[in-house]
């Protein structure tokens, strides 16, 4: 056994259109597919009021990795930069080697 309905569900072409959903004494929704949102609309005291929600589609899917094309320049760009830096700390200590004078 069904509960009977509380309001009606509308669909909208633009989140604008949502004014001239009508409301009577239960609850309106309005959905607007093109821009994924679902407006909830209410009568209190008279005054009509708006709840808006973003429309997300469920995925029962675990995300997928990066492709390992982006992966492999990640780790080359990665291993560029550590070259880079340690090829600046072994400038850095060959310098300081230099000033340093070794007592026998």
């Amino acid at each position: 056994m069904f509960p009977q309905p509380q309001g009606n569900v509308y669909n909208i072409n633009s989140t604008l259109e949502v004014a001239n959903v009508p409301v009577g004494a239960g609850i309106s929704v309005a959905l607007c597919m093109p821009e994924n949102v679902m407006f909830i609309k209410t009568m209190q005291n008279g005054n009509p009021l708006f709840y808006p929600y973003k429309i997300m589609p469920f995925n029962n899917e675990v995300e997928t990795p990066a492709p390992a094309q982006e992966r492999k320049e990640d780790i080359a760009e990665q291993m560029e930069n550590c070259i880079k830096r340690l090829d600046e700390l072994e400038a850095l200590v060959k310098t300081k080697k230099k000033g340093v004078e070794f007592a026998v």
